[in-house]
């Protein structure tokens, strides 16, 4: 066994198993992410009652109090997970800023990093206007790009798109331009399940190639059809209903196997009793199981670039 961890780390020194080399190289180490959003020790339906939704705990939370709580569940997954992702709102308010602080500071005690996702809600005006320069909604998610991107447990910030009235890669593409270059790097699509082929089209228009596309699959049939849709993409999946760590894995592993790429999230760390009526928990029995899959990788033929899309800088 100590010549096979041996071996092991040898093939996959340290800084490449916790920062993964970019699909397009030749080796290929699963990146393994994990969704979280209320702790376990205090999850409840308080903020879906009171707010309508569970993320607005980054938002009206003390995390400062509650970092016990994240602590203790921030150990767990670090023994099996690398990447940790947050679900939330775009907010600006002072206490919402001092609760990622407290995110980033104990994802950081811990060795993790952190996917920061943004469901951007209606703080200032329809949702989807974010996607739109000059918008307060566009002011205030790339306020909170901004903050995110320069905490040092940051490893992306993705934006959530799906709208049946907005369904428009050329949004997309836009949006990603108006990001200050600085701050490009760092941003990820997020697309919700019936958005699956929404950035499609985004390659042909400009968009590199190297942008992270998340993309919400919970079926084998949706991951073996969409999952190496993107060059550079991640799904986000889960098994619902388990009553064990070993029903967990067996559909974990089950519905990766054919699955093409080698980011994979899971959804979701605790949700029992969360209001939101489902049951997705990996965490199960006071622990995590690990999961096992090949992925099927197969390289991506060059995009045709539309003749008036131009890389603008």
């Amino acid at each position: 066994m100590l010549v096979l961890v041996l071996v092991a780390l040898t093939l996959f020194p340290a800084s490449a198993r916790k920062h993964p080399p970019e699909q397009g190289t030749a080796t290929y180490f699963p990146l393994k992410s994990i969704v979280y959003i209320l702790p376990y020790e205090i999850c409840s339906d308080y903020w879906f009652r009171k707010y309508g939704d569970r993320i607005y705990y980054y938002v009206y939370g003390n995390l400062s109090q509650d970092k016990w709580a994240i602590e203790e569940d921030f150990q767990i997954i670090s023994s099996i997970y690398r990447f940790v992702i947050i679900v939330l709102p775009a907010e600006d308010s002072k206490l919402y800023f001092k609760n990622l602080n407290v995110i980033n500071q104990t994802a950081d005690e811990f060795g993790l990093r952190v996917i920061y996702a943004i469901f951007p809600k209606e703080k200032y005006g329809r949702e989807d206007r974010y996607l739109d320069p000059g918008s307060k909604m566009h002011k205030l998610v790339l306020r909170d790009m901004k903050y995110l991107l320069s905490l040092n447990a940051t490893y992306k910030v993705a934006i959530w798109y799906g709208w049946e009235y907005r369904d428009n890669a050329e949004d997309i593409v836009n949006f990603y331009f108006s990001l200050p270059e600085g701050m490009r790097p760092g941003y990820a699509i997020w697309l919700d399940e019936g958005y699956t082929e929404s950035a499609e089209e985004t390659y042909e228009l400009g968009l590199p190639e190297n942008v992270l596309v998340i993309t919400e699959l919970y079926s084998k049939n949706l991951i073996k059809k969409y999952s190496g849709l993107y060059p550079n993409q991640m799904v986000v999946t889960g098994y619902s209903g388990a009553s064990s760590l070993k029903e967990w894995r067996n559909g974990i592993e089950s519905l990766l196997f054919p699955c093409k790429t080698w980011k994979v999230g899971i959804w979701i760390f605790y949700d029992i009793g969360d209001g939101n009526g489902e049951k997705d928990a990996a965490f199960i029995d006071g622990g995590l199981s690990d999961f096992l899959f090949n992925p099927i990788i197969k390289p991506h033929p060059q995009p045709k670039r539309r003749k008036n899309s131009v890389l603008r800088k």
